[in-house]
């Protein structure tokens, strides 16, 4: 078996100033009546047809309950989902008790400065977005990427949390509660032949020390801490059609 630990936002899905206007979209998830997440239909496609041997896991920062709004192309539905940044597993959209308890358990010794954070953060008109999401880390957002990378600088300064930018977007988490840890988990869960994974951001980089393959978009390799064994895809064109096609060809070369 081989499993692919995929990102969701902007590497599987895009949100609508994302799409390119040569390619064929399908909407994939609509909230509050608008539709704001889209798949390329050859994307669509290439899941429809993904070999037996590869279990497609989506590791994400959506929370479970947003993760759940997303209508996946007909054939195709992952048995197993991560959401929170790889705190919650959904097993056949059903959440998985003892993995959330012990993600609490790992996560508990920074539960005070967590919510120290999160009243601090609370307090600054910048951000448009401040939550806790599914009570396991701080998501922020602010109006654009500078002031987004000033708070973040700010922040990792004064917390022994771990803060990791995107963008105008900030995560803020427990040391032990990044996206590579969760993969980990996985992988002594299921015991799997090969590991590949898949994403678009540094929030996504820790995966790829936990990965015989790693893949993300050329635009990635700005940020810092970029992974030494990530291959770039897609100068041009959508980002998951090119991994997805790789990963087709190494199945056929075992």
């Amino acid at each position: 078996m081989i499993l692919f630990a995929c990102d969701l936002d902007n590497t599987l899905i895009y949100s609508a100033k994302r799409l390119l206007p040569e390619e064929e979209y399908i909407c994939v998830d609509t909230y509050e009546g608008a539709e704001i997440s889209f798949m390329s239909e050859k994307t669509a496609r290439l899941l429809q047809n993904l070999p037996a041997e590869i279990l497609l896991v989506p590791l994400t920062a959506r929370s479970a309950a947003q993760y759940k709004r997303i209508k996946w192309p007909k054939g195709f539905s992952p048995p197993l989902a991560l959401t929170t940044g790889g705190m919650i597993l959904l097993e056949n959209g059903e959440e998985s008790a003892a993995w959330t308890a012990k993600s609490r358990q790992l996560t508990a010794p920074y539960r005070e400065e967590l919510t120290r954070m999160y009243r601090l953060a609370a307090e600054e008109a910048a951000f448009s977005a401040c939550r806790l999401t599914d009570d396991m880390y701080l998501f922020l957002r602010a109006e654009d990427a500078d002031t987004a990378a000033e708070f973040a600088a700010r922040y990792a300064k004064t917390t022994r949390l771990t803060v990791c930018r995107t963008g105008r977007k900030i995560y803020i988490t427990a040391p032990n509660a990044h996206k590579g840890a969760a993969l980990s988990r996985l992988q002594q869960k299921l015991k799997p032949q090969y590991t590949f994974c898949a994403g678009d951001s540094a929030a996504d980089f820790p995966m790829a020390k936990f990965a015989c393959r790693a893949f993300f978009p050329s635009y990635a390799r700005q940020e810092e801490n970029f992974p030494p064994n990530a291959e770039i895809c897609a100068e041009k064109g959508v980002f998951a059609e090119d991994f997805l096609a790789r990963i087709n060809i190494f199945i056929k070369k075992l």
